[in-house]
């Protein structure tokens, strides 16, 4: 029996160059995916951070309503106060502090009527980034001097 060589013909290399395609394209959508789960991973911990600290501002103020509405004079309101609330005058403020950094800054003005204003409500975090700029703008902001 004699052996016949091989003959790639056009259709051959094709087949070939769109499996090689097909393959390249296989493991790039898979490191892509995998990289959005992660990505959407971290959003998902930011956002329950987020309202995690928004209700414990909710439940301050409603603490700081209670507390207006039990007290019968100034001592009693210094008293009856939500633990980590500063008085200065006719402002209360506190600070609440998240478990990833976040924080949350409120500041309420007390009224005349036994009520209150917020004056400031507020979320902000950590930088967690890099401490100096990268080299090329050292080098480019330190040209400039």
């Amino acid at each position: 029996m004699e052996s016949r060589p091989v003959r790639l013909g056009w259709l051959s290399l094709l087949v070939t160059v769109v499996i090689l395609c097909l393959a390249t394209l296989s493991v790039l959508s898979l490191s892509t995916a995998q990289a959005d789960w992660a990505q959407a991973q971290k959003q998902a911990l930011q956002t329950e951070s987020v309202y995690a600290l928004e209700r414990d501002g909710q439940q301050w103020l409603a603490a700081l309503d209670a507390a207006l509405g039990a007290a019968h004079d100034e001592t009693s309101l210094d008293t009856l106060l939500p633990p980590d609330t500063v008085r200065t005058g006719s402002r209360v403020c506190t600070l609440q502090k998240g478990a990833d950094g976040r924080s949350l800054s409120i500041a309420a003005e007390l009224t005349a009527d036994g009520g209150y204003r917020v004056v400031q409500w507020s979320q902000s975090a950590e930088w967690a980034g890099e401490e100096e700029p990268p080299a090329l703008f050292g080098t480019l902001f330190g040209a400039m001097d």
